[in-house]
Protein backbone atom coordinates (compact mmCIF):
# COMPACT_ATOMS: atom_id res chain seq x y z
CA UNK A 1 0.00 0.00 0.00
CA UNK A 2 2.85 2.47 0.97
CA UNK A 3 4.73 1.42 -3.02
CA UNK A 4 1.25 2.30 -4.14
CA UNK A 5 0.90 5.73 -2.76
CA UNK A 6 3.40 7.87 -4.93
CA UNK A 7 2.21 6.06 -8.37
CA UNK A 8 -1.29 6.24 -7.71
CA UNK A 9 -1.39 10.55 -6.88
CA UNK A 10 0.94 10.48 -10.20
CA UNK A 11 -1.57 8.79 -12.37
CA UNK A 12 -4.79 10.93 -10.59
CA UNK A 13 -2.72 14.16 -11.57
CA UNK A 14 -2.29 12.58 -15.19
CA UNK A 15 -4.89 14.56 -17.99
CA UNK A 16 -5.92 12.48 -20.76
CA UNK A 17 -4.33 13.90 -23.98
CA UNK A 18 -0.74 13.64 -21.34
CA UNK A 19 -1.61 9.92 -20.79
CA UNK A 20 -1.43 9.76 -24.37
CA UNK A 21 2.05 10.48 -24.83
CA UNK A 22 4.92 8.08 -23.12
CA UNK A 23 6.25 9.30 -20.27
CA UNK A 24 8.83 12.11 -20.59
CA UNK A 25 12.22 11.70 -19.09
CA UNK A 26 13.14 13.52 -15.75
CA UNK A 27 14.18 17.21 -16.57
CA UNK A 28 16.75 19.19 -14.48
CA UNK A 29 14.37 22.20 -15.73
CA UNK A 30 11.19 21.37 -14.02
CA UNK A 31 10.81 21.84 -10.50
CA UNK A 32 10.01 17.92 -9.87
CA UNK A 33 13.24 17.12 -11.50
CA UNK A 34 15.28 19.52 -9.43
CA UNK A 35 13.64 18.15 -6.10
CA UNK A 36 14.49 14.64 -7.02
CA UNK A 37 17.80 15.54 -8.37
CA UNK A 38 18.71 17.52 -4.90
CA UNK A 39 16.89 15.03 -2.57
CA UNK A 40 19.45 12.60 -4.40
CA UNK A 41 22.77 14.72 -3.39
CA UNK A 42 21.22 14.95 -0.35
CA UNK A 43 20.82 11.68 0.51
CA UNK A 44 24.45 10.87 -0.77
CA UNK A 45 26.81 13.14 0.47
CA UNK A 46 24.46 12.63 3.84
CA UNK A 47 25.01 8.89 3.35
CA UNK A 48 28.65 8.36 2.38
CA UNK A 49 29.23 10.95 5.73
CA UNK A 50 27.60 8.62 7.81
CA UNK A 51 29.58 5.52 5.92
CA UNK A 52 32.63 7.55 7.39
CA UNK A 53 31.46 8.15 10.43
CA UNK A 54 30.42 4.47 10.97
CA UNK A 55 33.69 2.78 9.99
CA UNK A 56 35.43 5.14 12.57
CA UNK A 57 33.01 4.15 14.84
CA UNK A 58 33.17 0.61 13.89
CA UNK A 59 28.68 1.65 14.47
CA UNK A 60 27.11 -1.36 12.41
CA UNK A 61 23.68 0.30 13.34
CA UNK A 62 25.09 3.61 11.73
CA UNK A 63 26.54 1.72 8.66
CA UNK A 64 23.34 0.08 7.60
CA UNK A 65 20.94 3.26 8.10
CA UNK A 66 24.20 5.09 6.21
CA UNK A 67 24.22 2.38 3.05
CA UNK A 68 19.94 2.98 3.05
CA UNK A 69 20.41 6.34 2.34
CA UNK A 70 23.29 5.85 -0.34
CA UNK A 71 20.97 3.40 -2.16
CA UNK A 72 17.97 5.59 -1.83
CA UNK A 73 19.84 8.66 -3.50
CA UNK A 74 21.17 6.03 -6.27
CA UNK A 75 17.70 4.54 -6.62
CA UNK A 76 16.52 8.84 -7.26
CA UNK A 77 19.29 9.26 -9.89
CA UNK A 78 18.48 6.12 -11.75
CA UNK A 79 16.14 7.80 -14.45
CA UNK A 80 19.24 10.12 -15.24
CA UNK A 81 22.30 7.89 -14.41
CA UNK A 82 20.71 4.31 -16.01
CA UNK A 83 19.89 5.76 -18.97
CA UNK A 84 23.22 7.21 -19.29
CA UNK A 85 25.15 4.06 -18.78
CA UNK A 86 22.78 2.42 -20.83
CA UNK A 87 24.25 4.83 -23.80
CA UNK A 88 27.66 4.26 -22.70
CA UNK A 89 27.77 0.23 -22.99
CA UNK A 90 25.50 0.47 -26.34
CA UNK A 91 27.48 2.58 -27.96
CA UNK A 92 29.86 -0.86 -28.16
CA UNK A 93 27.38 -3.15 -29.81
CA UNK A 94 27.20 -1.83 -33.30
CA UNK A 95 23.69 -0.49 -35.02
CA UNK A 96 21.31 -3.16 -33.70
CA UNK A 97 23.17 -2.11 -30.62
CA UNK A 98 22.60 1.96 -31.37
CA UNK A 99 18.87 0.73 -32.02
CA UNK A 100 17.84 -0.83 -28.98
CA UNK A 101 20.05 1.78 -26.97
CA UNK A 102 17.71 4.59 -28.09
CA UNK A 103 14.47 2.36 -27.37
CA UNK A 104 15.99 1.71 -24.06
CA UNK A 105 16.76 4.71 -23.12
CA UNK A 106 13.44 6.11 -24.74
CA UNK A 107 11.66 6.61 -21.40
CA UNK A 108 14.23 6.92 -18.66
CA UNK A 109 11.77 6.79 -15.59
CA UNK A 110 10.62 3.21 -16.65
CA UNK A 111 13.98 1.80 -17.64
CA UNK A 112 15.38 2.95 -13.99
CA UNK A 113 12.15 1.26 -12.15
CA UNK A 114 12.79 -1.87 -14.41
CA UNK A 115 16.47 -2.33 -13.60
CA UNK A 116 15.65 -1.39 -9.94
CA UNK A 117 14.81 -4.63 -8.96
CA UNK A 118 17.74 -6.15 -10.35
CA UNK A 119 19.82 -3.31 -8.78
CA UNK A 120 18.40 -4.41 -5.55
CA UNK A 121 19.18 -7.53 -5.85
CA UNK A 122 22.87 -7.69 -7.38
CA UNK A 123 23.71 -5.22 -4.97
CA UNK A 124 22.78 -7.58 -1.75
CA UNK A 125 24.01 -10.31 -2.99
CA UNK A 126 27.37 -8.77 -4.06
CA UNK A 127 27.50 -7.30 -0.93
CA UNK A 128 26.80 -10.72 0.75
CA UNK A 129 29.23 -12.61 -1.79
CA UNK A 130 32.28 -9.88 -0.98
CA UNK A 131 31.28 -10.36 2.64
CA UNK A 132 31.84 -14.06 2.64
CA UNK A 133 34.63 -14.32 0.87
CA UNK A 134 36.38 -12.08 3.09
CA UNK A 135 35.03 -13.41 6.62
CA UNK A 136 35.80 -16.91 5.22
CA UNK A 137 39.89 -15.93 4.07
CA UNK A 138 39.86 -14.22 7.33
CA UNK A 139 38.85 -17.22 9.57
CA UNK A 140 40.85 -19.97 7.35
CA UNK A 141 44.03 -17.63 8.24
CA UNK A 142 42.93 -18.03 12.01
CA UNK A 143 41.50 -21.31 12.13
CA UNK A 144 45.06 -22.15 10.28
CA UNK A 145 46.62 -20.79 13.56
CA UNK A 146 44.75 -22.25 15.66
CA UNK A 147 44.53 -25.70 14.28
CA UNK A 148 47.66 -26.17 11.87
CA UNK A 149 47.79 -29.66 11.69
CA UNK A 150 44.50 -31.52 10.35
CA UNK A 151 45.10 -34.65 12.33
CA UNK A 152 48.28 -35.36 14.92
CA UNK A 153 48.43 -38.78 16.06
CA UNK A 154 50.11 -38.67 19.25
CA UNK A 155 51.69 -41.98 20.68
CA UNK A 156 53.33 -41.04 24.42
CA UNK A 157 53.93 -44.53 25.53
CA UNK A 158 55.65 -45.61 22.56
CA UNK A 159 57.70 -44.84 19.17
CA UNK A 160 55.50 -44.92 16.05
CA UNK A 161 56.61 -47.62 13.88
CA UNK A 162 57.62 -47.14 10.18
CA UNK A 163 54.60 -49.40 9.39
CA UNK A 164 51.96 -47.61 11.23
CA UNK A 165 53.06 -44.78 8.93
CA UNK A 166 53.23 -46.48 5.92
CA UNK A 167 49.22 -47.61 7.11
CA UNK A 168 48.68 -44.00 7.50
CA UNK A 169 49.88 -42.61 4.80
CA UNK A 170 47.65 -45.46 2.62
CA UNK A 171 43.92 -44.37 4.47
CA UNK A 172 41.70 -42.92 2.31
CA UNK A 173 41.61 -38.80 2.45
CA UNK A 174 45.39 -38.59 4.02
CA UNK A 175 47.56 -36.31 1.08
CA UNK A 176 50.98 -36.06 3.11
CA UNK A 177 51.65 -37.54 6.75
CA UNK A 178 54.98 -37.06 8.03
CA UNK A 179 56.53 -38.79 11.12
CA UNK A 180 57.45 -36.14 14.09
CA UNK A 181 60.76 -36.87 16.14
CA UNK A 182 60.75 -36.62 20.08
CA UNK A 183 60.99 -38.16 23.48
CA UNK A 184 59.01 -39.20 26.57
CA UNK A 185 59.72 -36.45 29.06
CA UNK A 186 58.05 -35.49 32.19
CA UNK A 187 57.24 -32.13 32.31
CA UNK A 188 56.58 -30.13 36.15
CA UNK A 189 52.95 -29.60 36.65
CA UNK A 190 52.11 -31.95 34.44
CA UNK A 191 50.45 -35.54 35.74
CA UNK A 192 51.52 -37.82 33.13
CA UNK A 193 54.65 -38.01 30.62
CA UNK A 194 54.12 -36.72 27.21
CA UNK A 195 56.38 -36.82 24.20
CA UNK A 196 58.51 -33.83 23.76
CA UNK A 197 58.81 -33.28 19.95
CA UNK A 198 60.50 -31.21 17.01
CA UNK A 199 59.57 -31.46 13.07
CA UNK A 200 61.66 -29.66 11.01
CA UNK A 201 59.35 -30.34 7.51
CA UNK A 202 56.17 -29.27 9.85
CA UNK A 203 55.56 -27.02 6.53
CA UNK A 204 54.58 -29.82 4.26
CA UNK A 205 51.56 -30.35 6.32
CA UNK A 206 50.53 -27.68 8.49
CA UNK A 207 48.20 -24.94 7.32
CA UNK A 208 49.99 -22.17 9.20
CA UNK A 209 53.18 -23.01 7.15
CA UNK A 210 54.77 -24.08 10.54
CA UNK A 211 54.74 -21.33 12.10
CA UNK A 212 53.77 -22.92 15.57
CA UNK A 213 56.38 -25.54 15.50
CA UNK A 214 59.33 -22.99 15.45
CA UNK A 215 60.39 -22.82 18.88
CA UNK A 216 63.23 -20.77 19.97
CA UNK A 217 65.67 -22.76 21.93
CA UNK A 218 64.99 -22.58 25.93
CA UNK A 219 60.91 -22.68 25.44
CA UNK A 220 58.15 -25.02 25.43
CA UNK A 221 54.96 -25.24 23.27
CA UNK A 222 52.40 -27.06 25.07
CA UNK A 223 48.88 -28.03 24.07
CA UNK A 224 46.69 -26.29 25.86
CA UNK A 225 43.39 -27.97 24.65
CA UNK A 226 44.99 -30.99 24.83
CA UNK A 227 44.97 -30.66 28.65
CA UNK A 228 42.09 -29.30 28.88
CA UNK A 229 41.02 -26.41 31.89
CA UNK A 230 42.58 -28.88 34.68
CA UNK A 231 46.22 -27.44 33.48
CA UNK A 232 47.71 -25.42 36.02
CA UNK A 233 50.11 -24.60 33.86
CA UNK A 234 50.94 -20.58 32.42
CA UNK A 235 52.34 -18.95 29.74
CA UNK A 236 55.95 -17.83 31.15
CA UNK A 237 56.74 -20.22 33.80
CA UNK A 238 59.56 -21.81 33.94
CA UNK A 239 59.54 -25.35 34.50
CA UNK A 240 61.69 -28.66 34.30
CA UNK A 241 61.78 -31.35 31.39
CA UNK A 242 63.07 -34.56 32.02
CA UNK A 243 64.11 -37.17 29.71
CA UNK A 244 66.00 -39.68 31.37
CA UNK A 245 69.17 -38.40 33.30
CA UNK A 246 68.88 -35.57 31.13
CA UNK A 247 67.02 -32.24 32.58
CA UNK A 248 66.62 -28.85 30.66
CA UNK A 249 65.13 -25.22 32.11
CA UNK A 250 62.33 -24.63 29.87
CA UNK A 251 59.65 -21.52 29.72
CA UNK A 252 56.42 -22.59 29.21
CA UNK A 253 54.23 -20.94 25.78
CA UNK A 254 51.21 -22.16 24.77
CA UNK A 255 49.55 -22.89 21.44
CA UNK A 256 46.69 -25.06 20.06
CA UNK A 257 46.11 -27.78 17.11
CA UNK A 258 48.62 -30.62 17.38
CA UNK A 259 47.49 -33.08 20.41
CA UNK A 260 49.30 -33.68 24.11
CA UNK A 261 52.96 -33.10 23.29
CA UNK A 262 55.07 -30.42 24.03
CA UNK A 263 57.26 -29.26 21.13
CA UNK A 264 60.68 -27.44 21.42
CA UNK A 265 63.91 -26.57 19.44
CA UNK A 266 65.78 -29.28 17.68
CA UNK A 267 68.68 -27.69 20.02
CA UNK A 268 66.50 -28.26 22.55
CA UNK A 269 65.82 -31.81 22.12
CA UNK A 270 69.41 -32.78 21.25
CA UNK A 271 70.30 -31.20 24.68
CA UNK A 272 67.52 -34.24 26.21
CA UNK A 273 68.19 -36.64 24.57
CA UNK A 274 71.02 -38.59 21.68
CA UNK A 275 68.17 -41.13 20.08
CA UNK A 276 65.07 -39.33 18.91
CA UNK A 277 62.81 -41.54 17.93
CA UNK A 278 59.20 -41.18 16.05
CA UNK A 279 56.70 -40.40 18.58
CA UNK A 280 54.11 -38.57 16.60
CA UNK A 281 52.20 -38.53 13.06
CA UNK A 282 51.01 -34.81 11.52
CA UNK A 283 49.02 -35.70 8.55
CA UNK A 284 47.15 -32.96 6.37
CA UNK A 285 43.99 -34.21 4.87
CA UNK A 286 42.98 -34.26 1.11
CA UNK A 287 40.65 -31.24 -0.32
CA UNK A 288 37.99 -33.94 -0.47
CA UNK A 289 38.53 -35.89 2.94
CA UNK A 290 35.71 -36.28 5.59
CA UNK A 291 36.39 -35.60 8.52
CA UNK A 292 34.73 -38.09 10.54
CA UNK A 293 35.21 -41.13 8.08
CA UNK A 294 39.29 -40.20 8.07
CA UNK A 295 39.15 -39.73 12.15
CA UNK A 296 37.24 -43.21 12.69
CA UNK A 297 39.83 -45.15 10.49
CA UNK A 298 42.94 -43.13 12.20
CA UNK A 299 41.39 -44.58 15.32
CA UNK A 300 41.28 -48.40 14.56
CA UNK A 301 44.99 -47.41 13.69
CA UNK A 302 45.99 -45.82 16.93
CA UNK A 303 44.50 -47.89 19.59
CA UNK A 304 46.49 -50.97 19.25
CA UNK A 305 49.23 -49.04 19.70
CA UNK A 306 47.86 -46.61 22.75
CA UNK A 307 48.02 -43.59 20.61
CA UNK A 308 45.41 -40.80 20.72
CA UNK A 309 43.99 -38.55 17.60
CA UNK A 310 43.51 -35.01 17.55
CA UNK A 311 41.12 -34.79 14.71
CA UNK A 312 41.36 -30.95 13.83
CA UNK A 313 39.75 -31.31 10.91
CA UNK A 314 36.18 -31.25 11.85
CA UNK A 315 36.78 -27.51 12.63
CA UNK A 316 37.30 -26.75 9.21
CA UNK A 317 34.09 -28.76 8.14
CA UNK A 318 32.14 -27.07 10.35
CA UNK A 319 32.86 -23.45 9.24
CA UNK A 320 32.81 -25.06 5.67
CA UNK A 321 29.36 -26.28 6.47
CA UNK A 322 28.11 -22.41 7.87
CA UNK A 323 29.92 -20.67 5.51
CA UNK A 324 28.32 -22.61 2.44
CA UNK A 325 25.07 -22.31 4.04
CA UNK A 326 25.42 -18.33 4.33
CA UNK A 327 26.51 -18.45 0.04
CA UNK A 328 24.11 -20.91 -0.67
CA UNK A 329 21.51 -18.42 0.89
CA UNK A 330 23.03 -15.20 -1.29
CA UNK A 331 22.99 -17.12 -4.34
CA UNK A 332 18.85 -17.84 -3.12
CA UNK A 333 18.44 -13.91 -2.70
CA UNK A 334 19.92 -13.78 -6.15
CA UNK A 335 17.62 -16.17 -7.57
CA UNK A 336 14.61 -13.99 -6.18
CA UNK A 337 16.00 -11.34 -7.74
CA UNK A 338 16.71 -12.73 -11.04
CA UNK A 339 12.73 -13.83 -11.37
CA UNK A 340 11.74 -10.40 -10.59
CA UNK A 341 13.29 -8.80 -12.47
CA UNK A 342 12.90 -11.16 -15.32
CA UNK A 343 8.75 -10.11 -15.59
CA UNK A 344 9.87 -6.29 -14.97
CA UNK A 345 12.13 -6.33 -18.08
CA UNK A 346 9.78 -8.39 -19.93
CA UNK A 347 6.71 -6.85 -19.12
CA UNK A 348 8.39 -3.29 -19.92
CA UNK A 349 9.67 -5.04 -22.92
CA UNK A 350 5.87 -6.08 -24.17
CA UNK A 351 4.69 -2.43 -23.48
CA UNK A 352 7.16 -1.16 -25.64
CA UNK A 353 6.75 -3.38 -28.32
CA UNK A 354 2.81 -2.57 -28.56
CA UNK A 355 3.61 1.23 -28.00
CA UNK A 356 6.77 0.86 -31.29
CA UNK A 357 4.32 -1.39 -33.49
CA UNK A 358 4.02 1.36 -36.05
CA UNK A 359 7.78 1.93 -35.84
CA UNK A 360 8.88 -1.99 -36.00
CA UNK A 361 6.96 -1.96 -39.09
CA UNK A 362 8.30 0.92 -40.47
CA UNK A 363 12.04 -0.57 -39.94
CA UNK A 364 10.39 -4.42 -41.34
CA UNK A 365 9.61 -2.60 -44.62
CA UNK A 366 12.70 -0.68 -44.87
CA UNK A 367 14.47 -4.16 -45.12
CA UNK A 368 15.31 -5.49 -41.03
CA UNK A 369 14.54 -8.78 -41.12
CA UNK A 370 12.27 -10.84 -38.11
CA UNK A 371 16.09 -12.46 -36.81
CA UNK A 372 17.46 -8.59 -36.67
CA UNK A 373 14.09 -7.60 -35.18
CA UNK A 374 14.49 -10.01 -32.13
CA UNK A 375 18.25 -9.40 -31.74
CA UNK A 376 17.76 -5.59 -31.35
CA UNK A 377 14.63 -6.43 -28.36
CA UNK A 378 17.57 -9.09 -27.06
CA UNK A 379 20.15 -6.17 -26.88
CA UNK A 380 17.34 -3.86 -25.40
CA UNK A 381 16.91 -6.47 -22.69
CA UNK A 382 20.22 -7.81 -22.39
CA UNK A 383 21.76 -3.79 -21.83
CA UNK A 384 19.38 -3.29 -19.46
CA UNK A 385 19.84 -6.16 -17.47
CA UNK A 386 23.74 -5.81 -17.39
CA UNK A 387 24.16 -1.98 -16.57
CA UNK A 388 21.95 -2.88 -13.52
CA UNK A 389 24.32 -5.74 -12.68
CA UNK A 390 27.24 -3.76 -13.24
CA UNK A 391 26.30 -0.81 -11.36
CA UNK A 392 24.73 -3.62 -8.34
CA UNK A 393 27.92 -4.75 -8.01
CA UNK A 394 30.06 -1.61 -8.23
CA UNK A 395 27.72 -0.49 -5.05
CA UNK A 396 27.87 -3.99 -3.81
CA UNK A 397 31.90 -4.22 -3.42
CA UNK A 398 31.70 -0.69 -1.80
CA UNK A 399 29.11 -1.80 0.64
CA UNK A 400 31.35 -4.74 1.02
CA UNK A 401 34.02 -2.49 1.70
CA UNK A 402 32.74 -0.49 4.34
CA UNK A 403 31.47 -3.49 6.07
CA UNK A 404 35.20 -5.15 6.09
CA UNK A 405 36.13 -1.89 7.24
CA UNK A 406 33.43 -1.45 10.22
CA UNK A 407 33.36 -5.15 11.82
CA UNK A 408 35.17 -7.37 10.08
CA UNK A 409 38.46 -6.22 11.15
CA UNK A 410 37.09 -5.34 14.55
CA UNK A 411 36.72 -9.04 14.66
CA UNK A 412 39.53 -10.37 12.95
CA UNK A 413 42.83 -7.90 12.78
CA UNK A 414 43.99 -9.53 10.46
CA UNK A 415 41.38 -9.92 7.87
CA UNK A 416 42.08 -8.43 4.23
CA UNK A 417 39.71 -7.64 1.68
CA UNK A 418 38.29 -10.87 -0.65
CA UNK A 419 37.13 -10.09 -4.09
CA UNK A 420 35.14 -13.31 -5.81
CA UNK A 421 35.96 -12.08 -8.99
CA UNK A 422 34.61 -15.67 -10.57
CA UNK A 423 31.59 -15.70 -8.16
CA UNK A 424 30.52 -11.42 -9.30
CA UNK A 425 31.42 -13.12 -13.20
CA UNK A 426 28.73 -15.34 -12.68
CA UNK A 427 26.59 -13.28 -10.96
CA UNK A 428 26.98 -10.82 -14.14
CA UNK A 429 26.48 -13.83 -16.81
CA UNK A 430 23.51 -15.07 -14.65
CA UNK A 431 21.98 -11.45 -15.19
CA UNK A 432 22.58 -11.17 -18.51
CA UNK A 433 20.92 -14.35 -19.96
CA UNK A 434 18.30 -13.58 -17.79
CA UNK A 435 17.39 -9.73 -19.53
CA UNK A 436 18.02 -12.43 -22.82
CA UNK A 437 15.56 -14.75 -21.82
CA UNK A 438 13.20 -11.95 -20.94
CA UNK A 439 13.35 -10.55 -24.29
CA UNK A 440 11.98 -14.20 -25.60
CA UNK A 441 8.15 -13.83 -26.03
CA UNK A 442 7.69 -10.16 -26.73
CA UNK A 443 10.71 -10.36 -29.32
CA UNK A 444 8.56 -13.31 -30.54
CA UNK A 445 5.02 -11.22 -30.76
CA UNK A 446 6.77 -8.22 -32.49
CA UNK A 447 8.32 -10.68 -34.79
CA UNK A 448 4.90 -12.46 -36.25
CA UNK A 449 3.57 -8.75 -36.82
CA UNK A 450 3.62 -8.06 -40.87
CA UNK A 451 4.58 -5.03 -41.76
CA UNK A 452 1.38 -4.25 -43.60
CA UNK A 453 -0.54 -4.97 -40.53
CA UNK A 454 1.98 -3.56 -38.08
CA UNK A 455 1.21 0.09 -40.43
CA UNK A 456 -2.56 -0.60 -40.11
CA UNK A 457 -2.65 -0.44 -36.84
CA UNK A 458 -3.80 2.85 -34.87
Amino acid sequence: MVASWLPTRRVIRVSPLAALRPDAAVDLHTATGVVRLALAAILLVAGLALLGVAMLQDSTALMVAAGGSVFTGVLLFGPVLVPRLVRITGALLGPAGRLATKNAVRNPRRTATTTASLLVGVTLTTAVLTGMATWRSALDEQIGREHPIDVALTSPEGQVTTDLLDRVRRTPGVERAIPVDGAVARVAGLDEAIPVVTAPAEEQVARDGGAFARVEPGRIRIDSEAFGKGLSLRPGDRVTVRVGDRRARLQVAFGTGWGPAGVVAPETLATLTDAAEPHAIWIRASSDADAARLGADLDELADPVGATIENGLRTWESLDQQLGIYTWSALGLLGIAVVIALIGIANTLGLSVLERAREHAMLRALGLTRRHLRRMLAAEAVLMSVVATLLGTVIGVGFAWVGYKTFVTRALSDASMQIPWLSLGVVVLIAGMAGLLAAVLPARRAARVTPAAGLSLD
